[in-house]
């Protein structure tokens, strides 16, 4: 199941653009002579504080042959999450729209009255959305086969792709937000924690929470109380930060007018996250590990027990768009990377590089990139990390 985020108040705004312009579209045919904008888009923008100048729009039926507004579409502005698009595009193209992930789980040793005498391997294959749900039904599915307790580690590889170090804190410093998270290739749930907020009756009463999924060794300490303030920018005011243990502080208020919510938080790294979320679904599956839960790298000697294949490609553009989320795209442009046929040297890092005709096939894609002339740089996008 996707992981679905509370829109933002500029996302909202987004929104709010895009059905004015669903809605007054086939009303306007005239805008595009005048290269106005439809009145309750401009209305939008101008209380937003955004001068049409800084707006670009381009809206074409897609059965028809000329667009039906046009402002500014020729002039390069910044893409911020619509970049998502070329990340699709060339998914699409690459690896096809039937495109899966598998994700196989591998032991070593032999099974006796129900204990594995020697390693269980997880082995990730860059799967975008293997979530909580999933994982649950493959840790059933092994416990079906007889397995009962592991009498040695429990062992994640992620070697499916080679990775450059990720820092979640480059882009806004907000690294436990779950849209600064970084691929990886064994990534579970997002590398996300849903948390589950229910403010109290009256203010400064706790407010309860419910976290999922299980992450063993992870503390969480809630410290959020209830307020009497309204409920507008409802996550406004409420903190999060990881200290030793390790433990997420939790701290802020909540409105009670806001009725109970769902914030998210990225605690740990993907590896990390792993870790805790494997052992926290094979002890609530009635499993038991002599060892522990860690990384490694699948042997040679070693069978495999069983397999579960991701979404197809398709599917799982249509989520990462539907919510702009940027570890999905992540996920994508590094599995573009591992596919790569350009060297080691430079598949080490997992990103696709420049490559004849890239930009020949862009333009195909954008009829208006077809007709645009550079005509200045471009500063950095400003959520060029949800790439």
């Amino acid at each position: 199941m996707p992981i679905h985020f509370t829109l933002t108040p500029f996302r909202r705004l987004l929104a709010a653009l895009g059905l004015a312009l669903g809605l007054t579209l086939g009303l306007q045919q005239a805008a595009l002579a005048d290269r106005a904008l439809p009145p309750p888009v401009a209305l939008a923008l101008g209380a937003a504080g955004i001068p049409a100048a800084a707006v670009a729009v381009w809206a074409q039926p897609v059965d028809g042959q000329q667009p039906v507004l046009a402002l500014n579409a020729g002039e390069p502005m910044n893409p911020a999450s619509v970049m998502k698009l070329v990340t699709a595009f060339a998914a699409f193209e690459r690896l096809g729209p039937a495109h899966t992930w598998r994700t196989r789980i591998a032991a070593s040793g032999t099974l006796r009255d129900g204990v594995l005498h020697g390693d269980l391997y997880l082995v990730g294959g860059a799967d975008p959305m293997l979530g909580q749900e999933r994982l649950w039904k493959l840790l059933r599915r092994l416990r079906a086969l007889g397995i009962e307790r592991i009498a040695g580690d429990i062992v994640l590889d992620a070697s499916a792709l080679r990775l450059p170090p990720h820092d979640p804190d480059a882009f806004d410093g907000r690294g436990l937000r779950p849209y600064n998270s970084g691929p990886h290739g064994l990534l579970l749930h997002y590398n996300t924690l849903l948390l589950g907020l229910f403010p109290g009756r009256a203010a400064s009463e706790p407010v309860a929470l419910a976290a999922e999924p299980p992450l063993a060794g992870v503390v969480i300490d809630n410290r959020i109380l209830t307020s009497d303030a309204p409920c507008g920018l409802w996550y406004g005011d409420l903190q999060a930060r990881l200290e030793a243990g390790p433990r997420l502080v939790l701290s802020g208020s909540l409105p009670a007018a806001c009725g109970p919510r769902t914030w998210s938080a990225a605690p740990l790294p993907p590896a990390d996250f792993g870790i805790a979320l494997v052992a926290g679904l094979w002890a609530e599956v009635g499993g038991r590990v002599d060892g522990r839960v860690r990384p490694g790298v699948l042997p040679a000697a070693s069978r495999e027990l069983l397999g579960d294949d991701s979404p197809a490609l398709a599917e799982v553009v249509r989520e990462m768009n539907k919510w702009s989320s940027n570890v999905i795209a992540r996920q994508l442009l590094a599995t573009l990377g591992a596919h790569s046929t350009i060297g080691d040297a430079e598949a080490d890092t997992a990103l696709p590089r420049r490559r004849p005709g890239i930009g020949r096939r862009c333009r195909t894609w954008s009829p208006t990139a077809r007709a645009a002339r550079p005509r200045r740089s471009l500063p950095p996008a400003s959520t060029r990390p949800g790439w």
